[in-house]
């Protein structure tokens, strides 16, 4: 009983915290600015990741990490503009594939750093980076018209964002930041019998569902990184769902498959969960495709590590 109302007090104080409102799909707000690095305002990785999915709204540059490249492109959405400046890594570029580059256009890679000179009108032109694995960072400078680009005429990432300034340093993780999360909680459970909880991760999206059969599901999933792109799924409109930059918590009657998604950023995540106060068992938790159980209840998954 103890163990009970204890949990239950840490969700509600975690739920007034976080405000206690339903989330809604949608980019984080705006923060701090992030710290300087390289003589250049600083990008997490996370940001960049996945193409952006709308076509340049002015002149300008589009970023983003896909898989194990670095894909830089301009757009002068019609009058001839002319697009220069240079990137450079910690480690080596080991290769640069230009795109779509008119005669005359140039593109330059001297050791650990690629310029540029183009000039375009209409479309999309630029290049495609691979760097060394152990790269840290890359500080990017990018001009249009021989003046240094605003942010605005910058968008990184499938989330659309701009970079807090120009030049700015594109801070990257492990393996150009790519998804490394274990193979053990890749892709969703099939079938859970009675009364559980499924996690799983799939195209980059945390996945949290419960099957309740009418019981208090709550819950709390916290982060070392941040957590981006939190949403709803199949909650009823009494449901509590609340996040703060790291952490997702949730009180709410289980039914069939209800649950929260979310993208993550950081290196861990940590999930407790409960049904009616008390923590679920461990065999009562199905981990990815397979199905797998945790150890224990809280677990904590690790990006290239196993489960502990």
């Amino acid at each position: 009983m103890r163990q009970v109302v204890a949990w239950t007090a840490v969700l509600v104080v975690v739920l007034t915290l976080a405000g206690g409102v339903p989330v809604r799909a949608q980019n984080d707000p705006p923060g701090a600015d992030p710290p300087r690095a390289q003589d250049g305002d600083a990008v997490p990785g996370a940001d960049v990741q996945g193409a952006p999915t709308l076509p340049f709204p002015r002149a300008g540059y589009l970023i983003w990490i896909e898989g194990d490249v670095l894909r830089v492109r301009w757009s002068s959405r019609g009058a001839a503009r002319l697009f220069s400046g240079d990137a450079t890594a910690d480690r080596a570029i080991l290769d640069v594939r230009a795109v779509g580059l008119e005669p005359g256009d140039v593109v330059r890679r001297l050791g650990n750093t690629v310029t540029w000179l183009a000039r375009a009108r209409g479309g999309s032109d630029g290049f495609d980076l691979v760097v060394a694995r152990a790269t840290r960072w890359v500080r990017f400078t990018l001009l249009i018209d021989g003046r240094l680009a605003s942010r605005d005429e910058i968008v990184l990432g499938r989330g659309l964002r701009h970079p807090p300034g120009n030049p700015f340093v594109l801070s990257l993780g492990p393996d150009l930041g790519r998804d490394r999360w274990p193979p053990i909680v890749r892709g969703r459970p099939d079938t859970v019998p009675g009364t559980g909880y499924l996690v799983w991760l799939e195209d980059d999206v945390w996945q949290v569902r419960w099957v309740g059969a009418g019981r208090e599901a709550s819950g709390l999933v916290t982060t070392d990184g941040r957590l981006h792109e939190v949403r709803r799924e199949g909650l009823e409109g009494g449901d509590r769902v609340a996040r703060g930059a790291s952490l997702v918590a949730w009180v709410t009657r289980g039914y069939d498959r209800d649950g929260v998604a979310f993208r993550a950023d950081g290196s861990r995540l940590t999930f407790t969960l409960l049904f009616d106060g008390a923590l679920a068992a461990p065999h009562q938790i199905w981990l990815g495709a397979r199905g797998a159980h945790p150890p224990r209840n809280p677990f904590t998954v690790g990006r290239s590590a196993v489960i502990y």
